[in-house]
């Protein structure tokens, strides 16, 4: 679970910096890192999948799955309605709340 914080806590700072990026090349290096931290993320939150309940991993999984697309939604939604600048340390700050849940 330690391995799944430090990737919330790298993918909140990264989202957190990209919005003061200046350069175009400087924005896409952090979202590349940014990428990469998500990936990582993701990868540890499926592998938490299988001890939450090993006979029902499948519910467990689909339930997981679900939260993503939540999230997804919630986020596009705050891009409508937010100034973009907003949403990234709206996001950034959730990424980082969300850092002493896993723990």
């Amino acid at each position: 679970m330690a391995v799944h914080a430090i990737c919330l806590t790298i993918e909140g700072i990264f989202v957190l910096i990209l919005p003061v990026c200046k350069t175009f090349g400087g924005a896409l290096t952090i979202m590349i890192f940014f990428s990469i931290a998500v990936q990582a993320a993701e990868g540890t939150t499926f592998a938490i999948v299988p001890s939450v309940n090993k006979k029902f991993v499948g519910a467990v999984s689909g339930i997981v799955s679900s939260g993503g697309n939540l999230g997804g939604l919630l986020f596009t939604s705050l891009l409508l309605f937010m100034d973009p600048t907003n949403v990234f340390y709206t996001m950034g700050s959730c990424c980082l709340i969300s850092v002493p849940l896993v723990l």
